[in-house]
């Protein structure tokens, strides 16, 4: 999979608010997430990609998805609130350990 990644000319967008519900490709949580999401450019997919989260309040990468999932990685513009959801550390340990 090939991606493109741009900066932006505008004054980028910060602080914005996310509530995020985990697809079942999500490699490490089920469920919903909170956070915040800072954006200083733009991802392009090249064709689908796969998410691992469905933005309910936010952008995203790309139309109301983010979490852009490559082999064993997750790029995301969301800072997730570690509060926000109750195992997070262990979905994430799980997954190292495979």
């Amino acid at each position: 999979e090939i991606y493109t990644l741009s900066l932006h000319d505008a004054l980028p967008i910060f602080g914005r608010y996310v509530m995020a519900e985990a697809t079942r490709e999500n490699p490490f949580f089920a469920g919903y997430t909170i956070g915040h999401e800072y954006h200083y450019s733009e991802t392009c997919p090249d064709g689908g990609g796969t998410y691992g989260y469905k933005v309910n309040r936010g952008l995203g990468i790309a139309d109301k998805r983010d979490g852009l999932i490559a082999g064993n990685a997750m790029g995301t513009y969301m800072h997730q609130h570690a509060l926000s959801y109750r195992d997070w550390a262990k979905g994430f340990a799980d997954r190292l350990r495979r």
